[in-house]
């Protein structure tokens, strides 16, 4: 008998269309783990559902049926970016799904080794690190540790950090995989039936055993939490705002200067329930990514509407403004700490930018090929320096770290905004759809638990 209950089981006895209809469920099964639907049990099942559709098959097959899975469950994951236009979408998930049919031949080449159950979630986590990293800094919205946020494995976050809980999700699923195998029925033995079945009984209480070590670790170290520095030095009211925008996609923001205009009259509206004691006095106020269309510094109006802002409210705004340069036709996403009585005090400068959505790879050899990417304007110029800002609030100097939208998925500029003093992790997205939203909300989570920093999201 081959290690680890390597007999075929009947899911593996299907052919291809009934393991592509479970690759396909599996796939679609992981897609709603993530938020916004955050049905985070099936994250598990698909895991391991995507393993027995794939475990037996040569390269070949496992690659279509890899691919069939990340089709499934990008549609269902990233949907949100057809905001961007029907055929970036479309080609993103094209493309991304290929991550997901190598990861296909991986399992199906491992499942033949003794300790498949880790070697396949080390396959994960290859392919993981991969996507969230190619080409062009890679898109890592999906790492599966970003759907157990609120499942009983968050307890790792500080421990073992996103990576680690990544991997942990993908031993479960592969710990399922290999419970079911075990329950199985499977073609009668004509010898050694005992012994088999001795095995199996074996297999299914290793998996269940290790199962619910792992999360009853994961639940109990949820209890253990290090008290953050902000901690000892009081609380904080952050005031969030979100304004809103006129329209959709690359025509989101409307006529200028619109949606700075709409989150001054939020911010009324937020100092006005303040004032009537229905919401708690702000000690400053967050205003999301790309919250002033022009460049504050260069735009008088625009610069007096976030002004007139901070005099309404009487405290400091961390502002999300597109500035012009360094160079010429250049731009960068900021975050301004803009006092009331002194403007602008401190800035950071966005360092993870989004591929032909912020800027353009090889933009001078594109550009002609492909006229229509010159609606995504000017060049952006990535940030040096980590988003820890050193302000004044009130009597008091704090150090607030900022995390602009496409960066919580880049565990370096994460840890980098924490490690460097950080008392308060700001993380600001742009003004998208709601599952865009939801997803950020899913994602600051899972870095801010990890060293229990406080965090305040505005999206």
């Amino acid at each position: 008998m081959p290690p680890l209950l390597g007999d075929r089981v009947h899911v593996e006895q299907l052919g291809p269309l009934g393991r592509v209809l479970v690759a396909v469920g599996a796939g679609l099964a992981m897609g709603l783990s993530w938020q916004p639907y955050n049905l985070w049990p099936l994250l598990f099942l698909g895991i391991a559902a995507f393993t027995l559709a794939v475990r037996g098959l040569g390269p070949r097959t496992a690659f279509g049926i890899g691919y069939a899975f990340g089709i499934a469950m990008l549609v269902v994951a990233i949907n949100w970016v057809h905001v961007l236009g029907f055929w970036v979408a479309v080609a993103l998930i094209a493309f991304e799904s290929l991550f997901f049919a190598l990861l296909g031949v991986a399992i199906s080449v491992v499942t033949r080794l003794r300790f498949w159950p880790l070697a396949s979630a080390c396959a994960w986590m290859l392919i993981e690190f991969a996507y969230s990293r190619i080409p062009f800094g890679g898109f890592g919205w999906t790492r599966i540790a970003y759907a157990a946020v609120d499942t009983p494995l968050a307890g790792f976050f500080p421990t073992i950090g996103v990576a680690g809980v990544s991997f942990l999700v993908a031993v479960v699923g592969q710990l399922v995989a290999w419970a079911v195998i075990s329950l199985a029925p499977r073609p009668p033995q004509p010898a050694g039936r005992s012994a088999g079945s001795g095995a199996r009984r074996l297999a299914l209480t290793t998996s269940a055993t290790l199962t619910m070590a792992i999360v009853l670790i994961g639940y109990s170290l949820r209890w253990y939490q290090v008290e953050p520095v902000a901690g000892r030095e009081g609380a904080l009211n952050v005031g969030i705002v979100q304004g809103n925008v006129p329209g959709r996609g690359i025509e989101a923001m409307g006529r200028a200067r619109s949606v700075t205009d709409n989150h001054l009259s939020e911010t009324v509206n937020l100092m006005a329930k303040s004032r009537l004691g229905l919401t708690a006095a702000p000690d400053f106020i967050l205003w999301p990514e790309n919250s002033t269309d022009i460049d504050p510094l260069r735009d008088v109006v625009t610069s007096r509407v976030v002004q007139s802002a901070t005099q309404v409210s009487g405290v400091p705004i961390l502002v999300g403004a597109v500035m012009e340069g360094p160079g010429p036709d250049e731009r960068q996403t900021s975050a301004l700490w803009w006092d009331p009585q002194r403007g602008i005090l401190a800035r950071y400068d966005k360092r993870n930018l989004v591929p032909f959505g912020e800027w353009i790879p090889f933009r001078a050899q594109l550009l002609p090929v492909l006229p229509i990417l010159k609606q995504v304007g000017a060049q952006s110029v990535p940030g040096r320096t980590p988003g820890v800002l050193t302000v004044p609030v009130g009597q008091r100097e704090v150090k607030v770290g900022d995390i602009i939208c496409f960066e919580l998925a880049y565990d370096r500029t994460v840890y980098q905004t924490l490690t460097g003093g950080a008392q308060l992790l700001m993380g600001r997205a742009t003004t998208p759809p709601t599952a865009v939203r939801a997803r950020s909300s899913s994602s600051l989570p899972s870095p801010a638990h990890e060293r229990w920093s406080p965090a305040a999201r505005s999206r």
